[in-house]
């Protein structure tokens, strides 16, 4: 399949989720990671890239787990040695990794080795921020009262998706995609937390603090599964 695609648009796609709570399986039991698969398979589309090559890694922390230990990531660097694909996709970034002394590094290697790195969310990030601005003037009730707060007047008349990010980092709120394929607004504090710790560890620390689903809307702006629906597999209440 491989010598059949154009060369340049040639994909591996790696997924990975950090704890077997987060692995779906198919008709034939075998591991699934269905969300980062479906996306970056729609992405590629619509790019108009071919996957030829995917790995997943089912269970691995990336703060704990360094690359020469990830059996799967090794596969893929040997792929690229080999110029079998040339670009490397991940639904986020920080599936590649999140040991801030290492994964930089880990990137810099694939595009040292011809390699273009790129994320499926990232890059649609620069469209949400233009259909955000799109819906704010066609819609300004809808305006976040956090947004108000650090724009002019003239600058809510004049919104484009540069002003949208560069307002939502001053308000402290980081777009975040719900288990109901929705993207919320989440507090900057709470969305690092969920980064951070992933969306089990965190629900089951809420639990612990007796800390509930109210307190996330609060935070939330109105929805508690825009933090991540484990917090309500969770039994967070």
């Amino acid at each position: 399949m491989e010598n059949q695609v154009i060369i340049g648009n040639r994909v591996d796609c790696l997924y990975r989720v950090s704890t077997d709570k987060q692995v779906d399986y198919n008709d034939n039991s075998q591991a699934d990671i269905p969300m980062q698969r479906k996306e970056c398979h729609r992405f590629c589309e619509k790019m108009g890239w071919t996957i030829v090559h995917e790995e997943q890694e089912d269970g691995v922390s990336g703060h704990k787990v360094r690359a020469e230990n990830r059996d799967k990531l090794q596969i893929i660097k040997e792929r690229a040695k080999q110029g079998k694909f040339d670009i490397l996709l991940v639904f986020m970034f920080d599936r590649i990794g999140r040991i801030a002394d290492e994964t930089p590094f880990v990137v810099e290697w694939f595009v040292k080795n011809g390699i273009r790195v790129t994320s499926n969310r990232e890059w649609n990030m620069g469209e949400y921020y233009d259909q955000l601005a799109d819906e704010w003037i066609l819609h300004p009730e809808t305006i976040p009262k956090e947004i108000r707060a650090v724009l002019t007047d003239i600058q809510l008349e004049n919104l484009d998706g540069s002003l949208v990010q560069k307002a939502l980092s001053l308000a402290k709120l980081t777009p975040h995609e719900g288990t109901d394929g929705i993207v919320y607004l989440v507090d900057h504090f709470i969305h690092n937390k969920v980064g951070h710790y992933g969306g089990v560890a965190l629900a089951k620390a809420l639990e612990k603090l007796e800390i509930g689903v109210t307190y996330i809307k609060q935070l939330t702006h109105g929805s508690a599964s825009s933090i991540t629906g484990t917090l309500i597999a969770e039994g967070v209440s």
